[in-house]
């Protein structure tokens, strides 16, 4: 199993915080020059600002560490690390956390983008002359 199939696998796979940590745990010190995590550190911040996608980064990070250290002949460190990688699936996802919408400051969010129109596909002026309509009723 070499380094780029781990990473893809944990890009793909491994959706949250939680699976990566698991993922990590076993898989990490197979890595030859990164068993402490620090440059997939760095990398998975690079995926968490957008700048670029979780299989991209993957395939970055296993042209940077393109060697494991597993020992083929050891049958049970194999099954234990593949055990860990379908289990991964299995662990909760985050918790979504539902907040109201701050009116005020998504209309001016809005108008300052200029995007008011393509959401609500009127103008700011129309909508709220629909919405003392509303009122009336």
């Amino acid at each position: 199993m070499d380094s780029t199939s781990l990473s893809l696998h944990r890009a793909l796979c491994c959706t949250t915080d939680g699976q990566h940590q698991v993922f990590d745990l076993v898989f990490q010190r197979y890595i030859v020059g990164d068993k402490s995590g620090h440059c997939r550190g760095v990398l998975d911040s690079v995926v968490a600002s957008g700048w670029m996608p979780a299989s991209a980064m993957a395939l970055v990070y296993g042209f940077l560490y393109p060697t494991t250290h597993f020992d083929v002949d050891n049958d049970e460190e194999l099954m234990m690390a593949l055990s860990v990688a379908l289990l991964s699936h299995d662990l909760r996802g985050d918790v979504i956390r539902r907040q109201r919408l701050n009116w005020r400051r998504h209309v001016r969010s809005l108008k300052k983008q200029g995007l008011f129109r393509l959401y609500y596909r009127m103008s700011y002026e129309a909508f709220n002359g629909l919405l003392n309509l509303l009122r009336l009723v």
